[in-house]
């Protein structure tokens, strides 16, 4: 009797610990399964906010302030100057839009030295004014003006810089090389002002939509920085860094269905 005592016990003890080892497995999978839902609903929200959002966009510059005043004097000096606006465009003072014949955009820049149409199944084709870095993109056969692409960065334009050192973007002076918050700081705009995707920031103005189907928007090439977890193909996207950013790659205005 007293060995079976001992082995019933025994048998207690070891269901016991199978008992517990299996609570705490359980727990675990739990906390774990909660904390990749909330991963997972923080991820949906970001990219829901990435993908919807949009408004008004108001920046002021900072006037009075003496790099503002500096980099506005250099700017005038320039023989060529972009102004990159919500909805309206300047070269060298004459203004011009998304949606402008192509008759304006060469009354305005001039012959251009190639065209490229991209196939035959697209409606759209592309002509280039390679010597201020500067690309159309238009719609066939209206020939309206839908994409115009600014490039700010030698690895964009052939290793050649551009003849130009500032532009205006949203009527802030940006100068070639540096970085988005140095740009910002001319301003009161911020990052939670400014959207960004994974790749590159951007602005959309709901006040230039030429139709409910229609958008137009600004995208400002400049890689985010995120504090990434582990390395190589284990890396796992962390936070976004907005105290850490890159130089302007170059801008792209762009009409797009919705």
């Amino acid at each position: 009797m007293e060995i079976d005592n001992k082995k019933i016990k025994l048998l207690i003890t070891v269901a016991l610990i199978i008992s517990l080892t299996a609570c705490n497995f359980l727990n675990s999978n739990s906390k774990k399964n909660a904390m990749s839902t909330e991963t997972s609903k923080k991820i949906n929200a970001e990219e829901k906010n990435i993908v919807n959002d949009s408004d008004d966009l108001t920046i002021t510059p900072k006037y009075d302030d003496s790099r503002y005043k500096e980099l506005m004097t250099q700017f005038e000096k320039q023989e060529h100057r972009f102004e990159i606006d919500a909805c309206e465009f300047k070269y060298n003072g004459k203004s011009f839009f998304i949606g402008d014949s192509y008759e304006k955009i060469l009354s305005i820049f001039g012959e251009h030295k190639d065209e490229l149409f991209l196939s035959k199944k697209h409606t759209k084709s592309s002509f280039n004014y390679d010597d201020i870095k500067l690309r159309f993109r238009q719609s066939e056969p209206e020939k309206k003006l839908i994409v115009l692409d600014l490039a700010l960065d030698r690895r964009f334009t052939g290793d050649v810089a551009p003849p130009f050192e500032i532009i205006l973007l949203r009527k802030i002076p940006y100068k070639l090389g540096n970085s988005l918050n140095e740009f910002m700081d001319l301003s009161d705009l911020n990052h939670d002002k400014l959207k960004h995707t994974h790749h590159s920031f951007y602005f959309e103005q709901e006040k230039c939509t030429p139709n409910k189907n229609e958008r137009i928007s600004t995208t400002v090439h400049s890689n985010p920085i995120y504090k990434n977890i582990g390395g190589g193909h284990m890396t796992i996207r962390g936070a976004f860094d907005p105290e850490s950013t890159g130089p302007i790659r170059n801008l792209t205005v762009r009409l797009s269905t919705q």
